[in-house]
């Protein structure tokens, strides 16, 4: 059965468990008892199962027009942002959320970035990464991963 459906979308195992996931995220952020404590994570769930869903009719369009939905070189292309993101997992907890996140977002910008100009590229992080400050611990008051730095 799920072979059947993962066909006829054109969708990987891997976008299915994605959506699913959301899914459930989606419905356990509803499922809380105080609504305006789970505000933000309510809307990443919704943002995330719309991202999926997008992401699922795009597999099945591609499926009905002939067309490959991830080829090698587009795979090629995603794997060192897959990289800096698992790296990023491994040391968000020691660095802390606002030191990993700024060295993240800088390899990620560095490595995908058309002009790689450091001093520009360093600037946009350090930018964004005092807007998620401001936004998560000043405006939400949302609890981050504290460790080493902040």
């Amino acid at each position: 059965m799920t072979s059947r459906v993962v066909s006829a979308l054109g969708a990987t195992g891997g976008d299915l468990l994605a959506f699913a996931f959301a899914l459930i995220a989606t419905i356990a952020s509803f499922a809380g008892e105080d609504p305006a404590a789970y505000a933000f994570p309510r809307l990443l769930a919704v943002l995330m199962l719309v991202f999926c869903s997008a992401n699922l009719a795009r597999c099945a369009i591609a499926r009905f027009t002939g067309e490959s939905v991830l080829t090698f070189d587009l795979a090629r292309k995603i794997a060192p942002g897959v990289a800096v993101f698992a790296v990023y997992l491994l040391v968000a907890r020691e660095l802390g959320f606002y030191l990993a996140a700024l060295l993240a977002f800088f390899a990620v910008s560095f490595l995908y970035s058309a002009h790689r100009h450091p001093g520009r590229i360093a600037i946009v992080t350090g930018a964004v990464i005092g807007v998620l400050y401001l936004m998560f611990s000043v405006l939400l008051k949302v609890q981050v991963p504290r460790e080493f730095f902040l």
